[in-house]
């Protein structure tokens, strides 16, 4: 059976992975890729983005196909996406940096493997998670609720264990 994914990243190694694990698994659809502020800046996630479907010949194009249609939604989405197109101009380059350091962080293309092969995961624990914003100790990271001071009904899946040699099969395969 073909799972069906939709994939948000910040697209730095371990997203690009991710994705690049998903396009080789024969077990999967990818529905859709969202970008989202993480690692870098906006505009660098979508190029990232860009250059991993590139390198993986997976790019798609259908926007002119979209909105050169003879019909009034087609007129209002290319008007509403005007400034979009204009602002990822490469006039408008980002000059940020990232904010960590280099390496092999594989987070995501663990979340990855365990979309793609449920046995990938040995050990798991069931917890409610937030992700902190505006606080003092951490911010735009996880916090695992370990004693259940959230009384959250929905609960998130935290990977303690795994099976590296699938994980090394995976990477390899995205990598042919």
């Amino acid at each position: 059976m073909t799972k069906l994914l939709l994939i948000d990243v910040d697209c730095g190694v371990d997203d690009a992975q991710a994705i690049m694990m998903a396009l080789a698994s024969p077990s999967v659809e990818i529905l859709g890729i969202t970008c989202c502020y993480g690692n870098t800046q906006l505009e660098n996630v979508c190029k990232n983005v860009l250059r991993v479907l590139q390198v993986c010949n997976r790019l798609e194009e259908f926007y002119h196909e979209l909105v050169n249609q003879d019909t009034k939604k087609a007129k209002f989405m290319e008007k509403i996406s005007a400034h979009s197109i204009k602002f990822t101009d490469s006039k408008h380059e980002n000059t940020g940096n990232m904010l960590w350091t280099s390496g092999f962080v594989s987070c995501d293309s663990y979340a990855m493997a365990a979309a793609i092969d449920e046995s990938f995961v040995t050990k798991a624990i069931e917890v409610a998670v937030s992700v902190e914003l505006n606080g003092s100790l951490t911010r735009g990271m996880m916090v695992m609720d370990m004693i259940s001071l959230l009384k959250k009904k929905n609960k998130a899946f935290v990977i303690n264990k795994c099976d590296l040699e699938k994980f090394k099969g995976l990477l390899i395969a995205a990598l042919k």
